[in-house]
């Protein structure tokens, strides 16, 4: 029995991959303090159920623990700058859709920015409602905190996520952005004898 308690054996993975999926949990749930928690946890089983010597060897190696310590937020600082930039481009998307929506309503066919000839009707047609009003807010730094001092201690999580999440997302929807024309002259071919039995001026429901 005492076997399994050794560095290596079935207890000691089973712990590491428990306190591993509680970490990223409770990192990803916006509760760093408690991953903070599991990690002062988890030193304690290695130090008294695993038989780890962990304080010791924390004291006999102070350098490069601060070497590691330094290093690692230096890492994390600068994910959070690139984290930051693409959570910022995320908030971007709901009115970039909002805006491409309206104009296409609207019978144009760019998008990039509102015509003046419609600037005045954008302008009250987003103060009529409040959720549309918030898409136009840009994100304050000072409104995230917790967000960024995640991303900045706990980086490694942070990161693997985005790569395994948000990454194939949007390679997803680059792809999607690529074939979308394509698709849609699918579309337009195969409704082609439609556009034929109804006048040029028919209003259709979009």
């Amino acid at each position: 029995m005492a076997e399994l308690f050794v560095i290596g054996g079935l207890a000691f993975w089973i712990a590491l991959a428990a306190w591993l999926v509680i970490l990223w949990a409770l990192v990803e749930n916006d509760h760093g303090f408690f991953g903070l928690i599991s990690i002062v946890a988890y030193g304690l089983l290695l130090q008294f159920g695993f038989k780890v010597d962990v304080g010791s060897f924390a004291l006999g190696h102070p350098i490069p623990l601060i070497v590691f310590a330094v290093f690692y937020f230096f890492l994390g600082s600068g994910w959070s700058f690139w984290r930051w930039y693409l959570f910022v481009k995320d908030q971007l998307d709901p009115y970039v859709q909002m805006k491409t929506d309206w104009l296409i309503k609207k019978g144009e066919t760019t998008f990039d920015i509102i015509p003046d000839h419609h600037k005045e009707e954008w302008v009250k047609y987003v103060e009529g409602d409040w959720q549309r009003k918030e898409m136009c807010q840009t994100p304050l730094v000072r409104d995230h905190k917790s967000k960024i001092m995640r991303w900045i201690g706990y980086w490694p999580i942070s990161a693997v996520t985005w790569a395994f999440n948000n990454m194939i997302r949007r390679f997803v929807k680059i792809i999607y952005n690529y074939i979308h024309d394509w698709l849609q002259s699918i579309a337009n071919r195969v409704f082609a004898t439609v556009k034929k039995d109804l006048p040029p001026d028919f209003k259709y429901t979009r």
